[in-house]
């Protein structure tokens, strides 16, 4: 993207967001399975995920 834009990206930059978004993602994914583990929970949770994401995609 920083060539898109004609912006210089830094090495350092760049392995800091590459970083950043795997652990995010990483992070995200285990506690939506560790909210499943508990009943009822999981259901209340999901579905506040899936409608959020519904709301925020448009």
């Amino acid at each position: 993207m920083s060539s898109f834009y004609e912006q210089p990206l830094p090495k350092d930059r760049e392995k800091e967001l590459t970083t950043a978004t795997f652990t995010g993602n990483i992070e995200k994914s285990l506690f939506r399975q560790a909210v499943k583990l508990i009943s009822g929970a999981g259901s209340i949770t999901g579905a506040g995920i899936a409608g959020s994401m519904t709301l925020g995609l448009g």
